[in-house]
């Protein structure tokens, strides 16, 4: 028989050997060592998120992906199974963004961008 505790250990060995990393979950709480929450209803990273979205989008302007970060994380209903799904189409379709390009004649890469 395997308890949590074996089963959480072998799960983060699992993530981190392809690639994920892992911190302590009070070393990031909002009185930890390295805060990276305001408090602990915080779900979303958010300087964490924006980083992400930076590099996958390096042609959208920051600021459009601040907007970003904010829709992904407002939850639409207080309904959990609701929000998840809703989060689910997002990271599948993605989140629609309107921003004009810095320049006309300086076309965006790949033609645009989610």
């Amino acid at each position: 028989m395997i308890t949590e505790d074996q089963l959480e250990q072998l799960c983060l060995e699992w993530f981190q050997s392809i690639g994920y990393d892992y911190i302590l979950g009070y070393d990031i709480a909002p009185d930890g060592a390295t805060p990276e929450r305001v408090d602990y209803h915080q779900i979303i990273l958010h300087d964490r998120l924006l980083l992400c979205l930076q590099q996958i989008n390096p042609h959208i302007p920051v600021s459009v992906l601040e907007q970003v970060s904010e829709q992904l994380a407002q939850a639409e209903t207080p309904i959990l199974i609701k929000n998840n799904k809703a989060f689910h189409q997002l990271l599948l379709q993605g989140v629609k963004v309107e921003f004009m390009p810095p320049s006309p004649s300086v076309p965006l890469p790949g033609g645009g961008g989610r």
